[in-house]
């Protein structure tokens, strides 16, 4: 189990979880790259799931094993069948919540928190963040 969350987070002392749709892939990307200059490690599932990996098993891990949970939110968020669910188990585990406004707003339970609006560039989301 060890060994599973050292190759799905490498050697950052923090882990954070991007929460993106698909439209936004390259965006999570480059928040991850920026990330890891300055030592955090973050989960994007489109990077790091391994090929031939239960996907399913690969994001749950990930979750379960999060220090924080970075929303990027565009208007289409709510409408994935997974990005409400991964932002529900970060409040269920009382993990920080970081909102990034790129086009939308908080809501619902993750309304109880303020987004960060910077722009849609990934090093001004990493610094913000």
């Amino acid at each position: 189990m060890h060994e599973d969350l050292d190759r799905l987070w490498g050697d950052g002392a923090i882990r954070i979880f991007i929460s993106h749709v698909a439209l936004h892939t390259e965006l999570a990307h480059g928040l991850k790259e920026q990330l890891n200059t300055i030592g955090i490690a973050s989960f994007v599932a489109h990077d790091d799931i391994v090929p031939m990996k239960d996907w399913e098993n690969e994001i749950a891990r990930a979750l379960f094993s999060m220090d924080l949970l970075v929303a990027l939110l565009s208007p289409n968020f709510s409408e994935s069948k997974w990005t409400d669910q991964e932002v529900g188990i970060a409040i269920g585990r009382r993990v920080p919540v970081i909102p990034v406004n790129i086009g939308s707003n908080p809501y619902g339970f993750m309304g109880r928190y303020q987004a960060i609006s910077v722009g849609n560039e990934p090093q001004d989301i990493r610094d913000a963040v």
